[in-house]
This record gives C-alpha cells, structure tokens and sequence, in this order.
C-alpha cells in the first residue's frame, strides 16, 4: 500500500506572491517520508553492528601484523599503525552511536 505524500501548505510573504516553506514544516515532512509509518529501529542497530564487526576484523588483521607479520610480512608499519588506529576509532564512533540507539 503506497502512501499518499502530504506537502506543507505555502504562505505567502508580503505580499510579493513568493511562496515559501519554512524549515521545520519541510523537515518535519521529510522525515514522515523518510521513516514511514512502520519504520523499524532495526537497520540503523544492525549498520552499527556491523561497523563495529568490521573495524574489530581489521584492527586484528593489522594488530597481527604489526606484532607478528602473519598476513602482510609487516611491509609497512606504517600504514599497519594507521589501520589499528583507524579501526579502533571506527570501532568506538560505532560502540557509542548503538548506545545511543534505542
């Protein structure tokens, strides 16, 4: 069942005949579109989760291969040190957005 948009009624401004939306009826109507009436909370969790899977797949890849240089021979301990801090930040921004998720 496709559900019928609703847009905001114009205004008129001083007389001109400009029409305008102010922000919060066109926010407010974009984010009606957006969810929909039967929006779950599911997707942003599971996105979340899987963030915080994959960054923790990567920090141990790299943390691996900085400590023993199982997968990449440790060619560069650079970029390994870059991929273990990268992902540990990747991890935490995911870790505190699924607390904040109810």
């Amino acid at each position: 069942m496709l559900r019928e948009r609703t847009f905001p009624t114009p205004r008129v401004t001083s007389g001109r005949g400009e029409l305008y939306y102010t922000v919060w009826e066109t926010w407010e109507n974009f984010t009606r579109f957006v969810q929909g009436p039967n929006r779950s909370r599911r997707m942003p969790k599971a996105l979340t989760i899987t963030g915080m899977a994959i960054s923790i797949l990567i920090f141990l890849v790299f943390a691996l291969d900085l400590a023993i240089g199982v997968p990449f021979k440790g060619v560069s301990t650079t970029m390994d040190v870059a991929f273990v801090v990268g992902s540990a930040v990747v991890a935490f921004l995911a870790f505190t957005t699924f607390r904040e998720l109810k």
